[in-house]
């Protein structure tokens, strides 16, 4: 007889990274993308006119791969090694770099304030590779201990579930949409929320301003994440939903 799992009564907050949590425009993250993919498929990509904020960095890759007419069979053939190759080649970029100063208001404390209470992962566009550097270089990567990243899925919304499953194997915590927070800046971080049903809080802490973020209507928006108790209040009202 299959055992029924108790649902788990932590609230599962999924953080974006770039933007977010830390401060956007990492050159070293698109260049590690531009050398991986001129490393599997002999091209140097161009990504001028590819859409980046909230994108998937496979999404990304698949664009720039698309300008120069690359059949979709052999991107994804060698996708897969290019998301592998880039956070090999992140970590070669970043070298010996301390991130804590790329932090954005509020983000360690609003990390140690949650940690105890909410389940904490990342959904983030970022190869895992990559992510996973950025976190360390950070200093925050003791908060996360599982996530879904921009190599598990084809679509932003499909990252939920991914993370809904690493909660549960890496954690034993069982959750539903409802009962996930995404927390990113961009347009895309939105509608992920929207498509999967979970709540969202967006923050204008990367490309897009208050306005614009709060014309799709998110659970909340805020400028940054600064007021570190009202946020963590906001997370607990719409965790109990």
């Amino acid at each position: 007889m299959k055992t029924l799992k108790a649902r788990s009564m932590q609230g599962l907050i999924l953080f974006d990274i770039d933007g977010t949590l830390l401060r956007p425009g990492d050159l070293a993250h698109q260049q590690s993308l531009v050398d991986s993919v001129r490393a599997v498929y002999g091209i140097e990509p161009s990504l001028e006119g590819v859409p980046l904020g909230g994108m998937l960095d496979s999404q990304i890759v698949r664009l720039a791969l698309e300008k120069y007419q690359v059949p979709a069979g052999d991107i994804g053939d060698g996708l897969p090694s290019v998301m592998e190759q880039m956070g090999r080649r992140y970590l070669e970029l970043l070298g010996d770099d301390d991130r804590r100063s790329w932090l954005l208001p509020g983000v360690d404390e609003l990390l140690a304030r949650t940690a105890p209470g909410f389940t904490l992962g990342v959904l983030t566009g970022n190869a895992s590779g990559v992510a996973r550097a950025k976190l360390m270089a950070a200093g925050i990567d003791h908060y996360f201990s599982f996530g879904a990243f921009g190599d598990s899925a084809d679509h932003r919304h499909e990252l939920v579930p991914v993370a809904i499953e690493q909660a549960e194997q890496k954690l034993g915590t069982v959750h539903q949409a409802g009962d996930v927070v995404i927390v990113g800046d961009t347009p895309r971080d939105i509608e992920a929320a929207r498509e999967s049903g979970a709540s969202v809080i967006a923050v204008a802490t990367g490309r897009y301003p208050v306005e614009e973020l709060s014309q799709l209507d998110p659970d909340l928006v805020l400028s940054d994440l600064s007021e570190v108790e009202n946020v963590y209040q906001a997370l607990a009202k719409l965790t109990a939903r």
